[in-house]
């Protein structure tokens, strides 16, 4: 008999590491769009390994959730934010009461969502993604770069016990805890402010046209510049004063765990990063995210921006515009996440931001509170 059965949904870089991580002690299932690209035994290597560092096996691979998701005890959603709400909706006819549905990365608002598609069960989120990792062969391998110490969960469950149990066998080599809201993973200073910050500090002053060489694309993480990592530390800057206006209105929400960006990744990534002294050079310099190449678009003649990839997708939509309506909500400025909002949904072709006001004609579409139904800053601590 099996421990239990977890079913992992998504094919992106996380759902390899995780199906090639799971221990064979575990039923391992995977819902995803490909089935047939899949291999039943799944390896996960080390940054410099040549050999793997785990091998995990998949019992069933299908596109159906009805072949998949019934019987399943924890259900991990490895995709992109924006798709949660197809995937939830998918999903939530097979999904019992007693199974634990989560995210491994619950950005925005995901909770809200998950609470009203799936009433009867319980949800949880990372705060982060457990890991850096990239795919090396589709539905085969894949490459971990760095693991993360700590790792911290939001749940609904009432008894944390049997979660913690399952994320053990999963994730043993790593501190899990528990977190006492959501808010710490709506807030959470990661993918939302780095991203973005990033990328406009790379394109902010793109013609809209002229295609990039290769070689003029830096390396999203090891490239790093001084105004890259300045545009994160605004908007970084910018969530600091949220979290503290959260706090003033409301003393008794814990929000320990949003600590400043630099902060928390030595905190996560201690030993991987060689020089700590500024949030440049703790990127330049971390081996967790060496190599990590920019998302741009092929077009003749070079490369251009891509509004198409999750950095615009996931984290302005679900990331920055969540920040601004918890913002709108304390009446604090957010003059940063402005101009980088702006200068994102220009190249997306959506309005999200008008006037400094979260206000435009896709707003409804992104992942604020106010989304959800979600009126007042009580309401939206969960």
């Amino acid at each position: 008999m099996r421990d239990f059965v977890l079913t992992i949904v998504g094919g992106g870089n996380s759902t390899h590491v995780l199906a090639g991580l799971a221990p064979k002690e575990v039923e391992t299932r995977l819902l995803t769009r490909r089935p047939g690209e899949w291999n039943q035994r799944i390896e996960v290597f080390s940054e410099s390994d040549t050999t793997p560092i785990s091998k995990g096996y998949l019992s069933v691979i299908s596109s159906n959730p009805e072949e998949v998701i019934p019987g399943s005890d924890l259900i991990v959603i490895c995709s992109p934010v924006h798709a949660y709400d197809q995937i939830l909706s998918k999903i939530a006819p097979y999904v019992n009461q007693y199974s634990h549905v989560g995210s491994l990365f619950a950005q925005g608002c995901t909770h809200f969502l998950a609470q009203s598609l799936l009433p009867n069960s319980y949800f949880f989120g990372f705060q982060t993604i457990p890991w850096i990792c990239r795919t090396i062969q589709y539905g085969k391998k894949a490459r971990i770069n760095g693991i993360q110490k700590y790792l911290r969960v939001a749940t609904n469950a009432p008894d944390k016990g049997k979660l913690s149990s399952y994320l053990e066998s999963l994730l043993g080599n790593c501190v899990i805890t528990f977190l006492p809201n959501f808010l710490n993973t709506t807030l959470t200073p990661s993918n939302q402010i780095v991203h973005p910050g990033r990328y406009y500090g790379i394109f902010h002053d793109w013609d809209g046209v002229s295609p990039y060489s290769e070689e003029d694309i830096p390396l999203f993480y090891s490239d790093m510049d001084e105004f890259s990592a300045e545009c994160i530390l605004h908007l970084s800057d910018e969530l600091q004063l949220i979290k503290k206006g959260i706090i003033n209105k409301l003393p008794e929400v814990k929000l320990d765990s949003i600590k400043p960006l630099a902060e928390r990744l030595i905190e996560d990534f201690d030993e991987l990063i060689e020089d700590k002294s500024s949030l440049k050079t703790i990127y330049a310099t971390s081996h967790a995210h060496r190599g990590i190449k920019t998302p741009v678009r092929e077009i003749e003649g070079g490369f251009v921006p891509d509004p198409d990839s999750r950095l615009f997708t996931d984290d302005i939509p679900y990331g920055l515009c969540v920040l601004k309506g918890y913002g709108e909500m304390l009446n604090i400025d957010t003059p940063w996440i402005d101009v980088i909002v702006e200068w994102h949904q220009k190249l997306m072709g959506q309005e999200f931001i008008v006037n400094g006001k979260l206000v435009g004609k896709d707003a409804h579409k992104c992942g604020s509170p106010v989304s959800y139904g979600v009126q007042t800053l009580k309401e939206a601590v969960i």
